[in-house]
């Protein structure tokens, strides 16, 4: 039994129900035959892999549907063999190079040189399509051997890039790709799509709760339809939030509960604790983030996302991300242990001045 996220995905472009326009373009430009590499980006569950899935089925017809799971075999300088699975058709395969981490950059010269030189198997599209999952997790030795590679074989082969953000990306790439943002439904659409789907399933359930999830989903269409999905499963009026999320929120409310040393030793253990769970570290400190914006002052979140945006670019750029995060959860704790002093300071002024 599917997903409801996997059982109404739209099959074609005609059929996406938002971006629209963008479906339009891509449609024209697949029949004038100038098809080149493309980098899809945009947040986590707002349609990339859909209207990759779309394009493929456009250009090579219902053929791409019938996929396979392919287990590949990278040899390493030092004779080492990594195993890396990767789902694969007739016309194109799809893989995630970061899964095997600092090798990526053999994968990407692996899986590249192999599908080009098979060539394509439909006269009228010459080529195949390597799909690269998460590319923004793309190691910067693994991008520059896909900028070699990219115009080499560009005859028989196309790229499709599919990643969350187009920040990591080295510009020879973006410059060597269509850049194609996908921008995430907004509220009122994931709402319409939500009652779509409840009304097929013989869901009964109100307006208003279903406006509750669209807002809570924080425009992630997959999340909104697992969260309605689970709450039909569990024959539940309230909206069930996932375990990590109730669990960072608890590590929010630590640290701005009597800041200290020892606090911050109980958040790292936290935050192992989500990883040995495979939470990924982005999604725990955006959900982080996100909690403490809830429950600081107003006063203190333009410190707070100036803080957030210093850290997560150490994370990316770092290579052990435990002590950029430990690093921000103590400034952050510093500075509100400072916001709070200084106001109590001021109160007590007011007071004597009275």
């Amino acid at each position: 039994m599917a997903l409801w996220c996997d059982r109404y995905r739209p099959t074609s472009l005609n059929k996406l129900d938002y971006n629209k326009e963008q479906a339009d373009y891509l449609k024209r430009m697949i029949k004038s035959n100038d098809f080149p590499h493309l980098l899809v980006y945009g947040a986590p569950g707002s349609g990339k892999r859909t209207r990759v899935q779309c394009i493929l089925r456009e250009i090579y017809g219902p053929g791409v549907d019938k996929t396979r799971i392919e287990h590949l075999t990278i040899e390493t300088p030092s004779n080492k063999k990594l195993e890396l699975n990767s789902i694969a058709s007739n016309y194109h395969i799809e893989v995630n190079p970061s899964d095997i981490g600092i090798q990526d950059r053999l994968v990407v010269q692996d899986v590249m040189k192999n599908i080009a030189q098979s060539g394509g198997l439909v006269d009228k599209v010459p080529f195949k399509v390597i799909v690269i999952s998460e590319a923004h997790k793309l190691s910067k030795d693994a991008q520059h051997s896909l900028r070699r590679t990219m115009e080499k074989y560009i005859s028989t082969l196309r790229l499709i890039m599919v990643a969350d953000t187009s920040s990591t990306i080295l510009p020879p790439i973006k410059s060597r790709c269509l850049l194609l943002r996908v921008a995430a439904p907004s509220t009122d659409k994931i709402s319409q799509i939500l009652e779509f789907v409840a009304k097929k399933e013989n869901f009964d359930i109100s307006p208003s709760l279903i406006q509750k999830i669209a807002k809570e989903s924080e425009r992630n269409l997959r999340r909104a339809l697992l969260m309605m999905e689970t709450m039909y499963i569990n024959q539940s009026k309230d909206i069930i939030k996932p375990s990590y999320v109730l669990y960072i929120q608890r590590m929010a409310k630590k640290m701005v509960e009597n800041p200290s040393l020892e606090k911050v030793k109980d958040i790292r253990e936290d935050f192992y604790e989500l990883e040995q769970h495979l939470i990924p570290v982005d999604l725990i400190f955006k959900v982080l983030i996100h909690s403490l914006l809830q429950i600081c002052d107003k006063h203190l979140r333009g410190k707070l996302i100036q803080l957030a945006s210093h850290y997560e670019h150490q994370m990316r750029v770092g290579s052990k991300r435990v002590l950029h995060f430990e690093a921000f959860v103590a400034h952050f704790m510093a500075a509100y242990q400072k916001f709070t002093e200084d106001n109590m300071i001021d109160d007590d002024d007011d007071l004597l001045a009275m």
